[in-house]
């Protein structure tokens, strides 16, 4: 009935079919290819694996699905914009996707339909399109005779398709790497929701629900994804940021109010940070976290929590000393590793 309710409502709004599909634990709703929807439902369960996991805590502990969650996945943008736009009433250009509490669903598109991918797709169609123009004049060359030339533009012929290779499957790497981290991060916040970890309509801080989402971006060499594994990603941001002394202190950035500008540089560090705050006290005080998810789930729904407030939740269950913490923490990224996959 879910599946049937899902295909009738994306007729309605985009006039043309689109398929479904379970994996265990979501059911996915897609005008991609059955292989990109396959692959988008082999990360969210191992997204669910990891997220059961971690958060088995000493008193806060994921409670089982009752049922399947929804999973919308669109081929192009533009749709997805358009759906943003329709069922949540906003401009969701600055995200590649999102989950809604409201709808209590996961939205997202393929990256290879993002406007810098298909920027670089058409220089890659330019350079094909001069191989084969080298190619002809290659063939016309041999046939005048003129080997000198021909070979000359062989030479040329090779260099471009060895380039046009590797830059082709470097972005296909890239391309999938994306996919599979967003696909894990808004799995992180629906689960979270959806299990108990947090509760749906309570104001929780921007640093703690994106830290907690950014925690299961990266999956490492031993196939472990959660707040435990270092996000290579996230931890450039933050060493560059350190590096440029443009650091958020952590008494400024729990105070942090969710950007109304679409900067790419603020995003990037308000959500590497949020990953590196979060990764951190899991790692040094998971009784100080747990404590703080007890206290918000006492919260009640679309209640605004004022800032004060928070920052005194913060104080009881993290310490009085943000400054101390605040140098701890530094210390502990500068100490961190960047392996990249």
């Amino acid at each position: 009935a879910t599946e049937a309710a899902l295909k009738a409502e994306m007729q309605k709004r985009f006039h043309r079919a689109f398929k479904t599909r379970n994996s265990r634990h979501f059911v996915i709703v897609y005008d991609t290819s059955d292989a990109f929807a396959a692959q988008r439902g082999g990360s969210l369960e191992k997204a669910y694996e990891g997220f059961m996991d971690y958060f088995a805590m000493n008193h806060v502990r994921p409670r089982f699905l009752k049922k399947r969650l929804v999973v919308i996945l669109f081929e192009h943008r533009e749709d997805y914009l358009t759906y943003a736009r329709e069922t949540e009433h906003a401009d969701m250009g600055w995200a590649e996707g999102y989950y809604s509490q409201f709808t209590n669903r996961t939205a997202f598109y393929d990256d290879a339909s993002d406007p810098d991918v298909l920027a670089v797709d058409g220089k890659l169609d330019d350079a094909r399109t001069r191989l084969k123009d080298l190619g002809t004049q290659i063939a016309d060359a041999r046939g005048h005779g003129d080997l000198a030339l021909a070979n000359q533009l062989s030479v040329e012929r090779n260099r471009l398709a060895d380039t046009l290779g590797r830059v082709d499957n470097r972005v296909g790497n890239v391309v999938g790497m994306l996919n599979t981290m967003k696909t894990a991060h808004e799995a992180a916040h629906q689960l979270s929701f959806n299990t108990g970890i947090q509760k749906r309509f309570v104001d929780y801080p921007l640093w703690f629900s994106e830290g907690l989402a950014c925690c299961f971006e990266f999956e490492d060499r031993s196939a472990l994804r959660g707040p435990t594994v270092i996000n290579p990603g996230r931890l450039i941001v933050l060493k560059e940021a350190i590096a440029k002394h443009k650091l958020v202190p952590i008494d400024e950035f729990i105070r942090a109010p969710r950007p109304k500008t679409t900067d790419d540089e603020q995003l990037s560090i308000l959500y590497a940070e949020g990953w590196g705050l979060f990764h951190y006290l899991y790692r040094t005080d998971r009784s100080g976290l747990e404590k703080f998810l007890q206290i918000y789930d006492g919260k009640k729904p679309e209640v605004e929590i004022p800032m004060d407030e928070q920052v005194r939740i913060f104080h009881e269950c993290f310490g009085d000393d943000v400054d101390a913490l605040n140098t701890r923490f530094v210390a502990y990224l500068k100490t961190l590793p960047v392996r990249m996959p």
